[in-house]
């Protein structure tokens, strides 16, 4: 009797936790959590804040041009770094001007500070596209904080661009397949945030099915040779997965 009485009350407890979670309510610990906190990249001080620069610059400077804006990590990053890449985007994407603020590296806190720092003021958008939250999982934070993470800078998105639609991917299936895991802890991201971050301006994407088998195994020979980042036809397989849902999102009234 004394077993039960116990394990009704973990079991009461626990839903007491996800109901507090959901509802966006959390202890004092996660609020102080670094991974929430606004925070520039230090560990790459030189080209990250040359790059800020120069994004709040061409933020300042197109800002009546700007068709889409991207935010993320290396993934986006990639888009405009790498030549191939930014060739077959512009191919699926050839009548909208794009603002890419992907940094290689970045976790949530790092993208926090951006657009809280310059490199979304004064633009009006169409579109923002966002997917944020491999490199947290990479660091092994817990997926609720990622999520929380992600759904402050969605929140700071809508702030700053009251016009713009808001499309949020899910992080991309990465490892060889689904017992890899930083893709359990992507998956559970994928998850949550649609919860958390609900509103009539975001949506929500899932495009991993392109990148995997019906057995979860990555493509990795074909679309991501280091099992993290798209490579050309990577890029071609996810500009095609978008490109109906972009088109739906930037016509909107």
């Amino acid at each position: 009797m004394t077993k039960i009485i116990i394990m009704k009350k973990c079991l009461l407890f626990a839903c007491i936790l996800i109901n507090n979670f959901l509802i966006g309510q959390t202890d004092s610990s996660t609020e102080t959590s670094f991974i929430i906190t606004p925070q520039p990249k230090t560990d790459r001080p030189l080209w990250w804040a040359d790059r800020h620069k120069e994004k709040v610059k061409e933020a300042k400077n197109r800002a009546n041009e700007i068709d889409i804006v991207m935010i993320g990590d290396s993934i986006t990053h990639n888009l405009e770094k790498k030549e191939d890449q930014a060739k077959i985007w512009k191919e699926y994407f050839p009548n909208y001007e794009f603002l890419n603020l992907g940094f290689g590296a970045d976790f949530t806190e790092n993208v926090l500070w951006r657009l809280q720092n310059g490199e979304i003021k004064g633009i009006n958008p169409k579109l923002a596209i966002l997917m944020i939250g491999t490199n947290n999982g990479n660091r092994l934070d817990s997926a609720e904080e990622i999520a929380q993470g992600t759904k402050l800078i969605i929140g700071e998105i809508l702030t700053q661009l009251p016009n713009t639609q808001v499309l949020v991917l899910s992080i991309f299936s990465r490892g060889l397949n689904e017992k890899n895991r930083f893709r359990k802890v992507n998956e559970q991201v994928n998850q949550i945030v649609p919860i958390i971050a609900k509103h009539p301006r975001v949506h929500y994407l899932n495009i991993n099915s392109a990148f995997v088998d019906e057995d979860g195994n990555l493509y990795k020979d074909e679309l991501m040779p280091d099992s993290l980042h798209p490579n050309t036809t990577g890029v071609q397989a996810w500009a095609q997965s978008i490109k109906p849902t972009v088109e739906e999102l930037i016509n909107l009234p």
